[in-house]
């Protein structure tokens, strides 16, 4: 049997969004968020600079915790009403995250 312990809960993650909104979290690209944002056999629906854009100035919709501290985020797209803008990252510590991969949701 596999034990997960996580060290933030999601009102814990929410503040540290809110962190990231006041410019006061480190955020890290990782090679694999880079690589899903940027492929050229993807269709671009969210470039590295757009999650960005949207960590530091939009309220999330939904926080989900998943494991290890791996938080799935929910955000409105800023260039569409068909989908949502997920962005999975990694919570280091509180004033460091980095980000996993981003994928598109359909809005229910």
């Amino acid at each position: 049997m596999v034990l997960s312990i996580s060290n933030y809960n999601v009102k814990q993650v929410e503040a540290i969004l809110e962190n990231v909104r006041e410019d006061r979290v480190n955020i890290i690209e990782t090679q694999h968020f880079i690589d899903q944002a940027t492929s050229k056999s993807r269709i671009k629906y969210c470039k590295p600079s757009i999650a960005n854009k949207v960590l530091k100035t939009v309220k999330q919709i939904k926080v989900e915790s998943s494991k290890d501290d791996k938080f799935k985020i929910t955000y409105q797209h800023p260039n569409t009403e068909d989908y949502y803008l997920i962005i999975v990252m990694f919570i280091v510590n509180e004033s460091e995250i980095r980000l996993i991969t981003t994928h598109p949701e359909g809005i229910k």
